[in-house]
C-alpha cells in the first residue's frame, strides 16, 4: 500500500446510486461520497429487512486488495449517516450492532460521528471502492465505483468558482457500464453474468452498477433509464424478457449502447445502439455429454449394465429453443462414445428452482436413468463428474471496450471455444471414466478447428429419417414464421445467422416427459 506523506488536502470523491427490490425488501442508497476523508451514506428502506448493512470493500492497493469493511449496520429510523476516522484500519463491526475503533470510541450506529484526522493520507490515487446491501448474509445489490482525486490546481478552480471545473471533472470521470439482472447471485444463470461483469470491469478498471431482481416489464425500462441517468455509457441485461424494453431505451438514448443476452431482435431491428449476445453453449454440452457417454460406455464394457440401460437423464427448465439446443448437443455427445444411449428429459417450468429441481432428479433416477445433469450446472457442486458454463467475462471486456472508444459493435456477438467464453470442467476425476480428460481435450480441438460439428446432420434423425433441409424462425416476427434455411455443408449451422439459438428439432432417442414449458 502507499502512504501519502504529503499533508496538502486530497478530495476523494465517491458518488453513486442504485436500487433494487427482492420480494417485499426494498433498499435505495441516494448518495454515497467520500470527500475530505469524510464517509458520507444517505439511505433508503422500505419493508423488513433484516440484518441490513452496507458493506464497503477497497481495491488498488496492495493493503487494500480485496479488504471488505462491514462499514455500518442499517437500524433505527436514521436515514444518513458520517464517519469521520483517522484509520480505516482501525474500524470494525462489533456484534452488537455498533461501530468500535481501537482508540476506544463506540458510537450508536444510527448517529455515527466521530472526530479524528481523515483517511487522507493513508489512500493512494488510484484506490477504488464498491458498495454492497447485504440482508444478513444475502447480497441484494451492489455498485461499484472509482476515488478520483483532484489535484491542488483542480481544487483552486472548483474553489474559486471556475466555470469549466465542472466540465473538467465530467470529462475525467471513470467510465461506467450498467447490468439489468432478473434475479441475483442466489441463482446460478445471474450469478454467472455478476461474476462475468464483475471480473471484466474491474481489469478494465471501469466503474459498474448493479440492478438485480429486475422484473420482465416495465421495471425494466425504469432501470436503464436509471442507469442512464447515472452516467452509464453501456447497459446490458440478462433476460429475454426484457429485450423490448432495452430497445425501447435504446431508441431514446442513442448515445449509449444497450446489449441483450439471449434476445433475438438486434440483427433486425436497425439500431446502431442495440446489440445481441449469446455464446455456443451447446459445444460445452456436446462435452459434457461425453463425458457422460464414457462413464456409461465403461458401466457397459464393466458388466455394471447392459447396453438397453444405458440411459441419461436431464433436468430442463423450458423449452425454448436454447434448451432444446443444449439438451439435445449433451446427447448426440454421449452418444458419439456411447452408441446405444437414450435419453429422457423433464421440464421443470422454472429457471432456478431446486424444489422442482430436485422432484425431476427424482423422477428420472426412478425411470432408471444412470446417470442425470441439470441444465443450471453448478460448477462448485463436487458432486458432479463434470459442468460447463458460458464464462461473459470476454464479451463484457469486448463490449465494453467498444462502448468506451466509441468503436462499431456488429448486432450479434458470439461466443465460442475460440473465443474462451465455454468453460468445460471435470469436477470429480475419480468419477469420471479412464480416458476423459484425453477424450475431452481431443474433441475440443476438433471443434475449435471446425472438424467436428455438433448438429451434423449425419448424427440424428427424426422420425426416423435423416434432416437434410430445415428452415428455421431467425428474422423471428411476432408469429414465428420459419424464415432461413440453416443446414448446409453437412450440418446445422446453430447461432451463425443470430447469436441466439433456434435448434428446436426434436430427434430420435431422446424421450420428453413433459412437454408444456415453452
Amino acid at each position: 500500500m502507499k502512504v501519502m506523506k504529503s499533508i496538502v488536502c486530497v478530495v476523494l470523491v465517491l458518488l453513486i446510486c442504485f436500487s433494487f427490490t427482492a420480494c417485499s425488501k426494498t433498499a435505495k442508497i441516494n448518495r454515497a461520497a467520500i470527500s475530505d476523508g469524510t464517509l458520507y451514506v444517505e439511505y433508503e428502506l422500505s419493508g423488513k429487512v433484516g440484518d441490513a448493512k452496507l458493506k464497503l470493500t477497497f481495491t488498488g492497493q496492495d493493503t487494500f486488495e480485496g479488504t471488505v469493511y462491514q462499514v455500518f449496520p442499517i437500524a433505527g429510523d436514521a436515514k444518513s449517516i458520517q464517519l469521520f476516522t483517522r484509520d480505516v484500519n482501525n474500524l470494525e463491526l462489533t456484534v452488537d450492532g455498533s461501530i468500535k475503533f481501537q482508540n476506544g470510541a463506540t458510537v450508536a450506529s444510527d448517529t455515527l460521528t466521530v472526530t479524528n484526522t481523515d483517511v487522507r493520507t493513508l489512500l493512494g490515487d488510484d484506490v477504488k471502492a464498491s458498495v454492497t446491501i447485504l440482508d444478513g448474509d444475502k447480497e441484494l445489490g451492489s455498485a461499484s465505483v472509482i476515488f478520483d482525486t483532484l489535484s491542488d490546481a483542480k481544487k483552486d478552480e472548483k474553489k474559486n468558482g471556475n466555470k469549466d471545473a465542472k466540465a473538467t471533472e465530467a470529462a475525467e470521470e471513470t467510465f461506467k457500464a450498467g447490468f439489468i439482472f432478473v434475479g441475483d447471485e442466489n441463482a446460478v444463470y445471474d450469478k454467472n453474468f455478476i461474476e462475468g461483469a464483475k471480473a471484466a470491469c474491474e481489469k478494465l478498471g471501469v466503474d459498474y452498477i448493479f440492478k438485480t431482481n429486475v422484473s420482465e416489464s416495465d421495471e425494466c425500462k425504469e432501470a436503464a433509464d436509471d442507469l442512464v441517468a447515472q452516467g452509464c455509457g453501456y447497459v446490458f441485461g440478462d433476460s429475454y424478457g426484457h429485450e423490448d424494453y432495452l430497445i425501447q431505451a435504446a431508441k431514446e438514448h442513442p448515445d449509449v449502447e444497450f446489449a441483450q443476452a439471449s434476445g433475438i431482435k438486434a440483427h433486425t431491428e436497425g439500431l446502431r445502439n442495440y446489440h445481441n449476445t449469446y455464446a455456443k453453449s451447446f459445444e460445452g454440452r456436446y462435452l459434457s455429454g461425453a463425458v457422460a457417454g464414457m462413464k456409461l460406455q465403461e458401466m457397459i464394457d464393466n458388466k455394471s449394465i447392459k447396453e438397453d440401460e444405458a440411459k441419461l437423464g436431464y433436468v430442463a427448465p423450458f423449452t425454448y429453443a436454447e434448451v432444446v439446443s443444449d439438451y439435445t448437443a449433451f446427447f448426440l455427445g454421449a452418444r458419439s462414445v456411447c452408441p446405444k444411449v437414450t435419453m429422457e428429459v423433464q421440464f421443470t417450468g422454472s429457471w432456478s428452482d431446486p424444489e422442482l429441481e430436485q422432484k425431476a432428479y427424482t423422477k428420472l433416477f426412478e425411470n432408471k436413468c444412470q446417470l442425470v445433469a441439470l441444465h443450471n450446472e453448478d460448477l462448485s457442486d463436487t458432486r458432479n463428474i463434470v459442468a460447463s458454463k458460458i464464462d461473459w467475462q470476454p464479451y463484457f471486456e469486448y463490449a465494453i471496450k467498444a462502448a468506451m472508444n466509441k468503436e462499431k459493435m456488429e448486432p450479434d456477438w458470439i461466443g465460442s471455444l475460440s473465443t474462451g467464453s465455454i468453460n468445460v470442467s471435470i469436477i470429480n476425476p475419480e468419477s469420471a471414466a479412464k480416458g476423459t480428460e484425453d477424450k475431452l481435450r481431443e474433441i475440443e480441438a476438433s471443434l475449435k478447428d471446425g472438424s467436428l460439428h455438433v448438429f451434423d446432420i449425419s448424427a440424428f434423425t427424426v422420425d426416423g429419417k435423416k434432416v437434410e433441409k430445415y428452415v428455421a424462425d431467425v428474422d423471428s416476427d411476432d408469429q414465428y414464421t420459419p424464415d432461413t434455411e440453416v443446414i448446409a455443408n453437412g450440418y446445422f449451422h446453430e447461432c451463425e445467422y443470430r447469436s441466439a439459438p433456434y435448434f428446436d428439432l426434436k430427434i430420435d432417442g431422446i424421450k420428453l416427459l413433459n412437454e408444456d414449458f415453452g
